[in-house]
């Protein structure tokens, strides 16, 4: 059996439980009748070693620590519930990846807020580089845009060049209204550059939306 840990991060505990009262009474049920390991965090509580300034990159940071007590985590946003509690979420792993991502529906972005992740130096590692991009990127882009730009320099060092023209469009990020709009046309840039794959060695999957 392995060992399943449920996360959720949030930024105080009390509120939340306000806020996602039906959705996270649903998780706990299913994590109780499954047997799975749930913990509900404050990301303050993890500021003396994560000390990253916005809360979507000391997620990150929080996750890689929580990890080494885990062989899995499933990182939940707290609004998040369950609608289907015959599914298992063993059904989610997949042993050969350290992670598991998704695309979203909407748009070409792999989606940074939910995860499957697989206690090992590589994932940990990994994890704490999304987070220390905080500071390497423009302070109006996001984790999202983070993700996009590490995948590449991990994975097709070798397209930096390609990247670069990329990398342009987010020059213009601190100076435009329009930065989601910026953001989503880097991104797609950047899977442009790094093409149709959703397998990254035997590290990162990336599931594909459904048409």
């Amino acid at each position: 059996m392995q060992d399943i840990t449920v996360l959720i991060i949030v930024n105080d505990a009390e509120s939340a439980e306000k806020e996602y009262d039906t959705s996270l009474n649903s998780i706990r049920c299913y994590c109780e009748n499954r047997k799975y390991r749930l913990e509900i965090v404050e990301d303050t509580d993890f500021r003396h070693f994560c000390q990253q300034e916005n809360s979507i990159f000391r997620r990150h940071c929080i996750v890689a620590h929580l990890l080494r007590e885990s062989e899995y985590v499933f990182l939940l946003e707290p609004g998040m519930a369950v609608v289907n509690d015959d599914i298992r979420l063993e059904e989610f792993i997949d042993d050969r990846y350290d992670m598991t991502m998704y695309d979203k529906f909407t748009s070409w972005e792999i989606d940074t807020s939910s995860y499957v992740v697989k206690n090992t130096v590589w994932s940990r590692d990994f994890l704490m580089k999304l987070a220390e991009f905080e500071t390497k990127i423009p302070s109006s882009s996001n984790d999202n845009t983070a993700l996009h730009i590490l995948l590449q320099k991990t994975f097709y060092p070798q397209f930096t060049e390609d990247a670069g023209n990329c990398m342009k469009i987010l020059e213009n990020l601190e100076f435009s209204t329009g930065n989601q709009q910026i953001m989503l046309t880097f991104e797609a840039c950047i899977r442009s550059v790094i093409g149709e794959n959703h397998e990254f060695k035997n590290n990162l999957r990336i599931i594909k939306k459904v048409s």
